[in-house]
């Protein structure tokens, strides 16, 4: 039987000590989604590479694995939790692993999603590396996938995060719940490794939040950060001008528990309003110690009350998901529009959009 092993790498994951085995997230019919792994046994058997627990490293020690993938993706695996599939009836051609690592990435991208529904982090994935048993003597072994879409923490910066087992049943939650929204296009084919799409769906607003947070969470600068996170409050939200103000004062009726939490979020979004505006319109910025102090403090708080934002919208206002065109069958902007003045004006949560 042909079978493909897909190995992924999680850099910057890691579990909590009290995870021995592998740790397995489900999708919502029972099927396995993903199998995290942390057996450096298994990656030094497939990939040959037990050479690599010694320092003095030499070209002689190298094979077709190091060879072909180099030696950082592979110390990769051995360093942190990896995620393996098994493809079965697939035979490693440069068209079946470039449908496959397509769909995987996607799938992995929601996953990393997931993760930062649970709590900031950066934990990535470069590269997809394949593995089949007649490898050796395939002489157009395929090249590893490499992944440029890499998170950072809200600061910009890296560093390793650990999961529980209680947080890892929350992304577990957060990845089949974001999933529905989700609606791919249908691909036709696929052309010197490239899809050909057969439509292009209208891509309602809780999707299109989703495709920022994966574009702003790989953003290297906390100014260009902090302007796309007020994308995705001026899109979840359907703004229709005077956003500084309405933006402010609807996410803090939205999630605002107290008059004072509600306060300190609408100043946090004016604050991070002005920051945008200077970054966007070319305005001087200040770099002093003092001022990129500030700016971390205030990308961390807006980065978690978009997390807040989005969380209670996909778990308790899925009807505020909106799309372009009454054959969506959703709500139109226009309705959520409304809805956030009637909550503003109000101080209510209004009734819900019916479609």
């Amino acid at each position: 039987m042909d079978m493909i092993t897909i190995f992924i790498g999680l850099n910057g994951f890691k579990l909590e000590n009290s995870i021995k085995e592998n740790f397995k997230i489900k999708n919502d019919d029972g099927k396995l989604a993903f199998n995290i792994c942390q057996n450096n046994d298994c990656i030094n058997e497939v990939f040959d590479v037990h050479f690599l627990d010694n320092e003095d490293l030499s070209i002689e020690n190298r094979n077709i694995f190091t060879n072909t993938f180099g030696l950082e993706p592979l110390f990769g695996l051995r360093t942190y939790p990896y995620l393996r599939f098994y493809i079965t009836n697939a035979k490693p051609t440069d068209e079946n692993l470039t449908k496959i690592y397509r769909l995987l990435a996607s799938e992995v991208h929601l996953l990393q999603v997931a993760m930062w529904f649970v709590k900031d982090n950066s934990v990535s994935f470069k590269t997809i590396l394949p593995y089949y048993e007649d490898f050796e003597s395939n002489p157009d072994f395929p090249r590893a996938y490499y992944n440029y879409t890499i998170p950072v923490l809200s600061n910009t910066k890296q560093c390793d995060t650990e999961f529980s087992s209680s947080e890892l049943k929350e992304v577990e939650k957060w990845y089949n719940l974001i999933k529905k929204f989700m609606q791919n296009a249908e691909i036709k084919e696929y052309e010197n490794e490239q899809p050909i799409y057969e439509s292009y769906p209208n891509i309602p607003s809780y999707h299109r939040v989703i495709n920022f947070i994966i574009s702003i969470r790989s953003d290297w600068t906390m100014t260009s950060k902090i302007a796309g996170y007020i994308s995705v409050l001026e899109c979840i939200l359907s703004v229709k001008g005077e956003n500084t103000h309405k933006v402010s004062e609807r996410v803090a009726w939205f999630i605002g528990e107290n008059s004072r939490d509600r306060l300190e979020i609408y100043n946090t979004i004016k604050s991070a309003y002005k920051d945008r505006s200077n970054y966007i319109h070319g305005s001087a910025l200040k770099y002093d110690d003092e001022s990129r102090s500030k700016r971390e403090s205030l990308i961390h708080d807006i980065d978690e009350i978009v997390r807040r934002v989005l969380k209670k919208c996909f778990n308790e206002f899925t009807y505020l998901n909106y799309g372009t065109t009454k054959k969506d069958e959703l709500a139109l902007s226009d309705e959520v529009d409304q809805w956030f003045n009637e909550l503003v004006i109000t101080g209510t949560i209004p009734e819900e959009i019916t479609t």
